[in-house]
């Protein structure tokens, strides 16, 4: 934080070099906190059986009398109540606001890339694939990193970069939405990049929820994740229609909402 200031999230995102004197701090941290490793591995059986112990003997005790049995809680999973598998109607509602992003994407002259996964959905009779990129631009990544970009609902390109990308989240988990944008923002050198989560109206406040969490804020994702609601979304492209070649990307701006407007109208 000295040599970088509060922001080193986005210098560590962009896998900037720490440079010396201030990279020997941190080596020094970890050499004078050695980790255990080889002994936990060298006593993990008799761990295990330890653990397997307190298991039986916990399932065989029996409850105090006059109290009902402890319910032990579940640890408490992001979106779990969301976590399921997307029905017809959902699929469809995802499908269609994919198809406006391409549609409005070619409007503004970018080349769009369609999740991997998703490359054989049809829409309107024809396949969301047919108008976009058939191989994603390397980028200089890894083959992980190239694959799990690949899997972002929407990316926007220009001139083999990113420009924008887009997670489209009807019913599912936006939580896992988010980490896919951490792994972009995490690889991909341009800073320049905008992000945007694009839901339903009435899934706003839990957009926004999920990206104040303290581990997206700390790593610098609310600064330059946006929403965008599918409903505000179909408008434009409404009355964009019929003008490529004389809309740029940043037209987005007029729909998409930063956390900290959502902040500003929350507050009293």
């Amino acid at each position: 934080m000295k040599q970088w200031g509060t922001k080193y999230g986005f210098r560590i995102l962009n896998q900037e070099v720490l440079e010396s004197p201030a990279s020997d701090v941190v080596v020094q941290a970890f050499a004078a906190r050695p980790n255990a490793l080889t002994e936990f591995q060298q006593t993990l059986p008799e761990r295990l059986d330890e653990a397997r112990l307190r298991r039986e003997q916990s399932a065989k005790a029996k409850p105090r009398r006059g109290r009902p049995p402890k319910v032990a809680e579940r640890p408490q999973q992001p979106d779990v109540d969301e976590d399921r598998p997307e029905s017809k109607r959902d699929s469809s509602a995802h499908t269609k606001t994919q198809s406006e992003l391409v549609m409005l994407g070619n409007i503004t002259g970018c080349s769009v890339w369609i999740a991997a996964n998703d490359q054989r959905r049809q829409y309107g009779g024809r396949n969301l694939a047919d108008d976009c990129l058939k191989k994603l631009p390397r980028m200089g990544l890894s083959d992980e990193a190239a694959r799990r970009i690949s899997l972002i609902d929407v990316i926007w390109i220009t001139q083999n970069s990113p420009v924008a990308a887009f997670e489209i989240e009807t019913s599912t988990s936006i939580y896992s939405g988010l980490l896919r944008m951490s792994d972009l923002l995490s690889v991909v050198p341009a800073l320049n990049i905008k992000i945007y989560i694009v839901a339903p109206k009435d899934r706003e406040s839990k957009v926004f929820s999920e990206l104040g969490r303290p581990t997206f804020r700390k790593i610098g994702l609310s600064e330059y994740c946006r929403y965008i609601s599918s409903e505000d979304l179909g408008d434009l492209l409404t009355k964009v229609k019929g003008f490529g070649g004389h809309i740029q990307p940043s037209i987005l701006d007029k729909i998409a909402v930063p956390l900290e407007d959502e902040e500003d109208h929350e507050s009293p």
